[in-house]
C-alpha cells in the first residue's frame, strides 16, 4: 500500500501469491505488486520490478451471508445476521414480510432491523430484505433471506384486559382485550359482583369465583337489579385456542354507579270488565332502574271533559318491583 509517495510502502502479510483479494483496509491506497524472477535451473534471483495501481476506490456495498435470526415464536422479536462488503459499513434497511406456507404473495409487515412477530405470521415464512448502506450513504442492492422454519402459535395468553372506569344499569358493559397464542377460540367471560374493591384486590380468579357467585357467562354484561347493590363488577376472562387449549384467566374490574332512580316504559293498558262491578280495568306498568327499588307510586288522574274542570287523582302505592296496579275506571 503507498497512501502517498513519501510514506514507505506496508508489506501485506501472507500475500506472497500472484493473485491478491482486496479488503476494507485497501480502500483509499495504492496496490503495488513486486516480482521477482527465479530461474529453476539452479535458483538464481533476478532484479525485483514493481507495478503500482490507482488508489483503490471502495465497491459498492454488498451483504452476503444473509439469514433470519431469533425465536420463530409468536410474541417473539427476529432480527438478521450478514457479512458486510464495501467500504466503511454504515447500516442495513431491513423490510419484513411473510409469505403463507402453500405460496403467495408476499406481505410487507413493516421496516426496522428487528421485527416482533404476530398472529398474522403463524404457520408463515418470515422473510427479510436486506439492503447494505456504505458510511457515505451508498446503496448496494437488496438481498432476501427467508426462515429456516415457519412461525409457531405461542401459549394462548391474554396481554391485557381492560373495563371502563365505571358503568351503570341497562348498558351493557364489553371488555377491551388482547389475544396472543394462534387462533383465538371461544374464551371464556365469567362476571363477578362483589361489595367492594377491598374484597377483591389480593384474590386471584379461582378465590373470587369461589367466594362470590358468578351472574353471567357471556362476551358482554348488562348491570341490572340482581348485580346492585354491590359496588364493583368483576370480569374474568380466560384466553382459549381455537384447539381447545385454554392459558391463564385475567381479571378486570370497574365501579357500578347507580342511575336515578328512574322509571322507564310507563304504559296504560285497558283490561277486560271487571266480573264483580262490571266496570272497565285499568293497569299501569313502569320499569324501575336506580338501585334496589323501595315504595314506588303511582299516581292516577281523571281528565275531564271541560278545560276549567278540575282534575282528579287516586295515589296507589306498591312495594314489590314488577307489581302492577289496576285502577277501576
Amino acid at each position: 500500500r503507498d497512501p502517498e509517495a513519501v510514506r514507505p510502502m506496508e508489506p501485506i502479510e501472507g500475500a506472497d501469491g500472484a493473485t491478491l483479494v482486496l479488503s476494507k483496509e485497501d480502500v483509499g491506497n495504492q496496490m503495488v505488486v513486486r516480482c521477482t524472477p527465479v530461474r529453476a535451473q539452479d535458483g538464481a534471483k533476478g532484479p525485483q520490478l514493481d507495478a503500482a495501481s490507482q488508489q483503490v476506490t471502495p465497491a459498492l456495498p454488498v451483504a452476503t451471508n444473509v439469514k433470519v435470526i431469533g425465536h420463530l415464536m409468536q410474541g417473539e422479536e427476529v432480527s438478521i445476521a450478514a457479512t458486510y462488503y464495501g467500504g466503511d459499513f454504515g447500516s442495513y434497511e431491513v423490510e419484513w414480510s411473510y409469505q403463507p406456507l402453500e405460496g403467495g404473495e408476499l406481505v410487507v409487515l413493516g421496516h426496522g432491523a428487528t421485527y416482533r412477530l404476530d398472529a398474522g405470521e403463524v404457520e408463515c415464512v418470515v422473510v427479510a430484505s436486506v439492503t447494505p448502506v456504505r458510511a457515505d450513504g451508498v446503496r448496494g442492492a437488496p438481498v432476501e433471506a427467508r426462515s429456516d422454519f415457519a412461525v409457531k402459535a405461542c401459549a394462548p395468553k391474554g396481554v391485557f384486559l381492560s373495563l371502563p372506569q365505571s358503568v351503570s344499569e341497562v348498558r351493557a358493559v364489553v371488555p377491551e382485550y388482547k389475544y396472543m397464542g394462534g387462533k383465538e377460540g371461544i374464551s371464556r367471560f365469567e362476571w363477578v359482583c362483589v361489595p367492594s374493591f377491598r374484597k377483591v384486590e389480593d384474590l386471584g380468579p379461582e378465590e373470587i369465583k369461589s367466594k362470590y357467585k358468578v351472574v353471567a357467562e357471556s362476551p358482554s354484561f348488562t348491570p341490572c337489579d340482581h348485580s346492585l347493590p354491590h359496588e364493583v363488577l368483576v370480569v374474568i376472562w380466560t384466553p382459549v385456542r381455537d384447539d381447545g387449549v385454554a392459558g391463564s384467566p385475567l381479571t378486570a374490574t370497574t365501579q357500578i354507579v347507580l342511575r336515578g332512580p328512574e322509571v322507564d316504559d310507563v304504559t296504560l293498558e285497558e283490561l277486560e270488565v271487571d266480573e264483580d262491578t262490571l266496570l272497565p280495568l285499568f293497569r299501569g306498568t313502569g320499569t324501575y332502574f336506580g338501585g334496589t327499588e323501595g315504595e314506588s307510586t303511582f299516581g292516577w288522574w281523571r281528565i275531564q271533559d271541560k278545560q276549567d274542570a278540575k282534575r282528579e287523582f287516586v295515589l296507589e302505592t306498591f312495594g314489590k318491583k314488577g307489581r302492577d296496579v289496576v285502577y277501576k275506571a
